[in-house]
Formats: C-alpha cells, structure tokens, sequence
C-alpha cells in the first residue's frame, strides 16, 4: 500500500495513520493476514500515545483495537478495549460487541444483561445485522423460545447485500430452527460460537459499511464476492 510506503520515508499526519490503521485492519481480515492486523493495532498504540485527539476520537481508535482482538480471537483483551471505548463514548454498538466478548467467554448471564441495554431502534441499518448476529447466538445459548423467535424474526428481516453474509446469516437461521424444535445442545451450542467467531474474523458488515461511511471510496461488496469464488 502506497501510504504504508509513505509512512517509512515521511511522517504521516493523525488523520492519515488513523486511515491507515483503518485500512490496515480491513485488508488483514479480508486476507486473514495477522501480520497486518498487528501492524494496525501497533500503529493505534503509537497514535493513542498523542495528545491532540477528541474524545470521539480517542473511542474510535479503542473500538478499532477492539476490533481487531476480537478479530484474533483475544476475546478479555477485546472486552476490557470496548469498555474503555464505551467509557468515553457510551455508544450502543458497542454493548453489543461486549455481548458478542462475553459470550465467547461463556460468561452467558453477563452477556444477557449487557445486551438487553441495548434498543435496536438505536442502531444503524449495518450496527442491526451484528445486533441480529449476537441475538442469535444468545437465543441458541440460552434456549429461550421467545429470544430464539425473536432472533429468527430479525434474521429474516435484515437487509443483507453481500453473498457472505447472507450464507452466515442463513446458516445461524438453521441453528436457531434447531434449537427452537430439538432444543438447544452442547455441540450446538459450540457451533454458534464456532460460526459467530469467524463471522468477526473475516470482517462484520459494520466494518464494511464504516469504510462506506469514511468515504474509501472502494467497493468492498464487490471484493467479498471475488474472494468468495476464488474460495
């Protein structure tokens, strides 16, 4: 990458490095390249250490960091990142990404609690499919018939583009039917978590419409769906 050429020979701006590590994440987990996940939170620990970030700012470079752990699997370093980034910035999403944390640290009750907080109607259109995601999980965790209902209607409802995400989302509807008709089970249980795991691994459609939101300018739809008939 051009800026990441740019970096070795000048110094790059805030702005810029926060791009970067932007990128730097987006590109590692579309590759499933630690190398280049680690480079982006090493360069957030670098911008974190300067002064002249605002609060929002300061709680977006902490989610991307969060992101990122939860991306390689460190889910307590994930959890106490988001709620750094939540103690600055009190944002809905990320409540439901320590839901999601918890979970995978099967600490279910806490994880109830953190994401009943939370109201869909505060949600983006893209924040809603991770909020469905998490739902899903919970529901086939807990075995509650009214949350698997529940989780089963807002699958069905969310608009999702990507090919990826639609196959995701369809196969976390099954475990959901499952659980509702046969009862939840422990292997059951291990695959939700199993699919939910590599779900944020690869990249969440958060992520992918945040980029939209910045202005990258880059279709990523369109680089999921080579990736997936490469794959």
């Amino acid at each position: 990458m051009e800026a990441r050429e740019r970096r070795k020979k000048t110094t790059l701006s805030e702005y810029e490095r926060h791009r970067l590590a932007h990128m730097l994440d987006l590109l590692g987990a579309l590759r499933g390249d630690d190398a280049l996940l680690t480079e982006a939170l090493e360069l957030c620990r670098e911008l974190l250490k300067e002064d002249n970030w605002t609060a929002s700012g300061r709680a977006n470079l902490l989610g991307l960091m969060a992101d990122i752990y939860r991306r390689q699997g460190e889910w307590e370093t994930a959890r106490q990142t988001y709620l750094q980034a939540f103690a600055i910035d009190p944002s809905p999403i990320y409540k439901v990404f320590l839901s999601g944390c918890l979970l995978q640290l099967e600490q279910r009750d806490e994880a109830t609690k953190k994401f009943g907080e939370v109201k869909p109607a505060d949600l983006s259109a893209s924040e809603k499919i991770d909020y469905a995601f998490t739902l899903a999980i919970l529901a086939i965790q807990t075995g509650e018939r009214e949350r698997l209902e529940n989780a089963k209607a807002m699958l069905q409802a969310v608009q999702i583009r990507d090919s990826l995400f639609r196959e995701q989302r369809n196969a976390l509807l099954l475990m959901v039917q499952e659980a509702f008709t046969s009862g939840t089970s422990t292997p059951l249980k291990q695959e939700s978590r199993s699919l939910f795991a590599r779900f944020y691994r690869f990249v969440s459609p958060y992520v992918i419409l945040k980029f939209t939101f910045m202005g990258a300018g880059v279709d990523f739809g369109k680089i999921l769906e080579k990736m997936i008939e490469k794959k």
